[in-house]
């Protein structure tokens, strides 16, 4: 995986980390893909419907925007991560023929999203993001951010409601929970809020304060400057990411071996 622009050495060595992590999650599922061959594409996910994720088995893809085409997927990238979140996809492009593996949703939340290869996928390709977010722009623009304070049990992020700020929690904790479900905390000095934002999708999760808080504010517009500019905001939210993967992980194994705690009991009565 590549960008066709601003190449930096660091740059294509994390491409090339993301390529080598798809190629190993690729390898523990490939018997449950299925093999298509395509002469050339203006758009996958138009021409085939359905929700789908592919690995490039030889060929060439490339991720349009506004008509450019922003980066490429070589042969071992996996391609489509964004249906599994429903965040917007690129349009994706085959000028050359194809040979495609691909994977329904449902089956690949079955038998990927839970292993270790796919978590790793997800820190390297997140590396691989903010690095060419950070590439080549080291000047601070002057940031126009606001201070609020909430105090305890008040609502800081809402699901469901419109992404249009970035925060950053200066002091205080909080809870994150989703549909009703704890699964994670803020703590002082992390950057939440950013996804929905980035991907202008309506807030995933609800993030209330169980102490009071005072958090730092950023419009959208504002901390995409922010991140383009300053390195270590992007090493920030690369860690906070790395975080929520491993939290939600461990959230996940503990909820599983409580139901299979629960039905060993039930199968005892």
């Amino acid at each position: 995986m590549q960008f066709l622009d601003g190449f930096s050495e660091k740059l294509n060595a994390l491409g090339s980390d993301v390529t080598q992590a798809s190629q190993h999650l690729f390898n523990t599922i490939k018997m449950v893909c299925e093999t298509i061959d395509i002469d050339e594409t203006d758009n996958l996910y138009r021409e085939y419907e359905g929700d789908y994720l592919y690995f490039v088995e030889s060929g060439e893809l490339d991720a349009v925007t506004e008509g450019n085409a922003v980066y490429c997927f070589d042969k071992g990238d996996l391609v489509g991560i964004q249906v599994l979140t429903g965040f917007p996809l690129p349009t994706i492009r085959a000028v050359t023929p194809v040979t495609l593996s691909r994977i329904d949703k449902k089956t690949f939340k079955e038998v990927a999203t839970g292993s270790t290869q796919f978590k790793n996928y997800l820190l390297q390709l997140s590396a691989f993001f903010a690095e060419a977010c950070c590439n080549g722009l080291d000047t601070a623009p002057e940031t126009k951010a606001s201070f609020k304070n909430y105090k305890q049990g008040e609502t800081i992020i809402q699901e469901g409601d419109p992404a249009e700020e970035v925060y950053d929690l200066i002091s205080g904790r909080a809870v994150v929970y989703v549909q009703g479900q704890e699964v994670g905390q803020v703590s002082a000095g992390e950057i939440f809020g950013a996804m929905a934002a980035l991907t202008q999708t309506p807030r995933t999760a609800t993030v209330i304060a169980e102490r009071p808080c005072t958090v730092m504010a950023v419009s959208m517009d504002e901390f995409t400057s922010l991140i383009r500019s300053q390195p270590h905001t992007c090493l920030i939210l690369l860690e906070n990411m790395a975080k929520q993967i491993l939290a939600l992980d461990q959230k996940l194994v503990d909820v599983m071996g409580k139901n299979k705690n629960g039905n060993a009991n039930a199968s005892k009565v």
